[in-house]
């Protein structure tokens, strides 16, 4: 399955679950700004993650994280984000953060980052790793960003996911209950 069906069914999922959630996406970017945010990062985005960015520029900001309360970031977070970690990691030297090589496509509430590599050639696919702001590693969670929306899908109709109405502008995985 494609990036655009992963996000249908996340839709529809929504609908019969979660329905406040509905329009927690924002509307899609065009290539030109995906290529702006690309040139900013000194980086080519891998190529599931150029087509859900051209479906959805991330969440909005009302988000308090869709993916079990990782929130996706729009194309100018990203570039606030990898930018405030530049200009960190520039200061302090901790080797933990590669600007132009990371780049950050969700965040914890707490700091934490989901993030991609740049790739060599436009179409490659590059694994989604989890770092950790406190203990910074390189934890490979998911083969690459479709298959992190593809187990997302297979998790919200698993029953793994629940939104709690008046609680969080989010969905929370059971696990975390």
């Amino acid at each position: 399955m494609e990036v655009a069906d992963r996000f249908t069914q996340i839709e529809l999922w929504l609908q019969e679950n979660a329905k406040p959630l509905l329009g927690i996406f924002n509307p899609p970017a065009t290539l030109s700004q995906i290529q702006k945010a690309e040139s900013e990062l000194g980086a080519i985005f891998p190529a599931s993650v150029k087509q859900a960015y051209l479906i959805h520029n991330g969440e909005k900001d009302i988000s308090e994280g869709l993916f079990g309360t990782w929130k996706w970031l729009s194309l100018g977070e990203m570039v606030l984000r990898h930018d405030e970690l530049k200009n960190i990691e520039q200061e302090f030297k901790f080797g933990d953060f590669k600007p132009g090589f990371m780049i950050p496509l969700l965040e914890s509430g707490g700091g934490d980052l989901y993030y991609v590599e740049s790739v060599e050639n436009e179409g490659d696919e590059s694994e989604v790793i989890e770092w950790w702001h406190e203990q910074p590693t390189r934890d490979v969670k998911y083969e690459n960003f479709n298959n992190m929306l593809s187990t997302f899908v297979k998790d919200l109709h698993g029953d793994r996911y629940v939104y709690i109405p008046n609680d969080l502008h989010a969905l929370v995985h059971k696990d975390d209950l």
